[in-house]
Formats: structure tokens, sequence, C-alpha cells
């Protein structure tokens, strides 16, 4: 199992529209091959942050996530709006 953890940044505060499009990119990637887990949180003390929390069968499940249509989207739709600086974590047991 691969668990990866994400911090993601916006150059602005969460809109609603931003706010159905991370929905989208939840809902979706819940129902990909191989994932156990995908959820995202609300930073407590920046407005426009965001945790994900993502857990997958394997690395290749996780892999074929990062380059599919609904990331794809999600980077359409919001990747200029996206800080450079990501903060990521990948761990696997096994």
């Amino acid at each position: 199992m691969i668990t990866k953890l994400i911090e993601m940044r916006f150059k602005t505060e969460l809109t609603y529209a931003m706010k159905l499009q991370l929905e989208a990119l939840m809902q979706g990637s819940r129902r990909e091959q191989g994932c156990l887990q995908y959820d995202i949180y609300n930073h407590l003390s920046k407005a426009n942050a965001i945790f994900f929390v993502e857990k997958w069968q394997s690395l290749e499940h996780l892999e074929l996530h990062r380059i599919g249509p609904i990331v794809f989207q999600f980077k359409r739709e919001l990747g200029d709006l996206i800080e450079d600086k990501i903060d990521m974590s990948v761990a696997g047991n096994g």
C-alpha cells in the first residue's frame, strides 16, 4: 500500500468554484482502480491551503492516477492558481 500526503497552497483563498473542482477531483479519484482512500481537508490556519490524503494499492496505481484524465482536468482548471511549491510525501509498506 502507498500513502501520499500533500499540502497544496493556492495563490488566492479558495473560492466556491475552486472547491467544486476539488470535490470533482476527489470523487473521480475515488472511483479509479487501486484507490483505497482519497480525501481533501481544509487547512485550519491558511485559507489558501488544503491537504490531500491518498492511499493506493501500488505505485503503479498512483502513477496511473497522476497521469490520468482526472488529474489532467484538475490541472487544466486550477493549475495556474497553484503555488509552485507543493509539500509532498510518499510512503509505502511491504
